[in-house]
């Protein structure tokens, strides 16, 4: 009985002791030690360069860590980051400053903390501050020792660290969704799966190389238009959409949306790996098996196996660094051109670091490879360079490369931005939408769409629509160059499509004419299979990757002045006129474009033997004939007009409406 009393009294007193622990940081400020008891030490001490102090002496074991500090801002680009580093060389982020979370010349922090704000028992070892255009003072370190056998202690390692990071998220995008509004800016801010993530995973994932490179809050990015470099910047702008060129490209262009289709696969998430690259060559990839082949596929490719296959070629086995750091996207495009990518249920993607070396490739279903790739051309001076390639051999493979942050990404699509353009960045928590007025420094530049690898929750469905105030901020595109091979398709298996019913068809991207192509069919292909207002794409100087209009009335008219056979398909975009003397026999199956009219004059004949005549308006008049025999059949479009004295005779025919 004694000892049920004596356990009673202890938990009442852990449960109290909880209660104060979580009561004292049930306040407005999350970013503050999660723990009651703390200790402290005066530093003093002041940076205006990067450097790394050694704190090993001055505390033990901590469950928390924060600092009283100032920060002195040179400009609007200053950014500070201030890390802990344990014995084991973890990192842990105990401060961040960039405009976005404030944007005051000089700021205080009195006992502040981010990451360090509830650590599980660890020993410090460095203060590492990261510096550009500042001054960091810091005058005092707070920490939280452990106390053996302390029931406080204990209770506040109940805390739940990953709460104190959501409070402290949420707060950092007020400060980004309030700067954003303040300075005009086209993208909002929320709670996203990449913003939650700790520094070192954050680190990988955002392919930062250097601590001290400021994301400019792109882990925040839930929607709009996000903005790398500014107007009045220091470093000089390029003006990339207007420099001399031979080309002038449309406005638009999005594979999620051509011939009436999203050619796009869905967005995956690269999870806490660094394979950003692998993710957005399967990106291109599986977007170009659609479109190869004309079909939704939709194949599911291995980012594993590509960073497999890549240690295997070349004989490195430190699957483990390539986890954490990944490479660049053209490094692994020579081993996937001559080994292939195989699919992902072979070789399923491995979020951990504990695979030491890369695992033997199975026996797959399937394995995709290419004929070769290459990188867009001038593409730092050029935008209307990479709009080409792009709408020449699909999506392209690119991302953003600022500072030291190089981020891989597939690039879709592109827009003009014009006055009365509305950029939406409109959220279940943030609403906001901006009309582009005359005079906004933006009107002319181009924003591009990019399929991200952070999962469909991230950005907007897991695209980012990103505008760069210089081209060399976008990491050099590269594109696939066709055939492409496969071990469940061949070129046989290649379609060709005349959904919209105007005779210009689709048969994907390559530079091969199907078989199965009809032998009447034009040269160029199909700029949109989904509207037969429009036929090929404009390849001319002004206006390249724009539709051109199908327009019988701006074609030249065929006139039938003598006997004439047409024995063979054929599709007819022309305007028809039969002259005196002039006779037309349709012997075969014949379409024309809607809005096509034929014309039998006086003296002229129309003849339908034993063919077929599909969608044509026909107008006789008088002294014109009109036969129909053998079997042979019109189907109209709108009108079959006989004029007074015009003959039509019908023998073993019909005409349909």
């Amino acid at each position: 009985m004694r000892r049920n009393k004596y356990m009673l009294s202890f938990y009442l007193l852990f449960t109290l002791c909880f209660l104060h622990a979580l009561n004292n940081y049930a306040d407005d400020n999350p970013f503050k030690i999660a723990y009651s008891v703390q200790s402290y030490s005066n530093i003093d001490v002041s940076f205006s360069v990067t450097d790394t102090m050694d704190i090993s002496n001055i505390c033990g074991a901590i469950n928390g860590f924060s600092l009283d500090c100032e920060i002195i801002r040179a400009n609007k680009n200053s950014f500070v980051r201030i890390l802990l580093e344990d014995t084991s060389g973890r990192n842990f982020l105990v401060l961040e400053n960039d405009k976005y979370r404030n944007n005051s010349d000089t700021i205080k922090y009195v006992g502040y903390c981010e990451e360090t704000a509830s650590l599980n028992s660890l020993t410090p070892k460095y203060l590492k501050i990261y510096i550009k255009d500042a001054i960091v003072n810091i005058e005092k370190i707070k920490y939280s020792p452990i106390a053996t056998n302390s029931p406080l202690d204990y209770a506040a390692d109940m805390i739940n660290a990953d709460t104190i990071k959501k409070r402290q998220v949420k707060q950092i995008v007020d400060n980004i969704n309030k700067y954003n509004s303040e300075n005009d800016k086209l993208w909002s801010a929320g709670v996203t799966n990449v913003s939650l993530m700790n520094y070192e995973t954050k680190k990988r994932v955002l392919g930062i190389h250097h601590d001290a490179c400021d994301t400019d809050g792109i882990e925040y990015y839930i929607g709009g238009l996000y903005e790398i470099g500014e107007q009045n910047d220091t470093v000089e702008s390029v003006d990339t959409d207007s420099v001399d060129f031979a080309y002038s490209c449309v406005e638009s262009f999005d594979w999620r949306n051509r011939h009436g289709k999203n050619w796009m696969t869905s967005c995956k998430h690269q999870g806490n790996s660094g394979y950003c690259s692998a993710f957005a060559i399967n990106g291109a990839m599986e977007a170009l098996v659609n479109l190869y082949y004309n079909k939704k596929i939709d194949i599911d490719l291995s980012e594993q196996d590509i960073f497999f296959t890549y240690l295997r070629e070349y004989g490195n086995t430190s699957v483990s660094h390539y986890y954490k750091h990944g490479t660049s996207s053209k490094v692994l495009l020579f081993s996937v051109r001559d080994k292939g990518v195989i699919d992902e249920a072979t070789s399923p993607f491995i979020d951990s670091d504990s695979v030491s070396v890369p695992l033997e490739r199975g026996n797959s279903v399937e394995c995709i490879r290419f004929n070769n790739f290459d990188a867009v051309f001038y593409y730092q001076k050029l935008t209307d360079r990479i709009k080409q390639d792009l709408i020449n051999y699909g999506p392209l493979i690119s991302g953003i490369t600022a500072g030291t942050m190089h981020h891989s990404m597939t690039l879709v699509g592109f827009h003009k931005i014009n006055v009365g353009d509305t950029i939406s960045h409109v959220t279940k928590e943030y609403n906001g939408a901006a009309v582009i007025k005359e005079g906004d420094w933006r009107v002319g530049k181009t924003y591009w769409v990019f399929k991200n690898s952070y999962g469909e929750d991230f950005g907007r469905n897991g695209y980012m629509y990103v505008l760069f105030d210089n081209n060399t901020e976008m990491i050099e595109p590269l594109y696939i160059r066709t055939p492409l091979y496969s071990k469940v398709y061949s070129d046989d298996d290649i379609i060709c499509t005349d959904n919209d019913g105007d005779g210009y068809y689709f048969w994907g991207i390559g530079n091969t004419r199907p078989s199965s192509l009809p032998e009447w069919a034009p040269r160029y292909a199909d700029g949109d299979d989904s509207n037969p207002k429009y036929g090929p794409i404009n390849y001319g100087t002004v206006g390249y990757g724009s539709l051109l209009e199908i327009n019988p009335d701006k074609k030249d008219t065929i006139f039938i002045t003598e006997e004439t056979d047409w024995d063979k398909e054929n599709y007819i975009w022309q305007h028809i006129v039969i002259k005196n003397e002039g006779i037309l026999n349709i012997k075969s199956n014949v379409k024309f474009y809607k809005g096509v009219n034929i014309i039998v004059e006086n003296g002229g004949q129309l003849v339908v033997d034993a063919g077929y005549m599909k969608n044509p308006n026909i107008k006789v008049e008088p002294g014109g004939e009109l036969i129909i025999k053998n079997k042979g059949r019109i189907k109209k479009n709108k009108h079959l007009t006989i004029a007074q004295g015009a003959k039509m005779r019908i023998v073993n025919g019909a005409i349909n409406q």
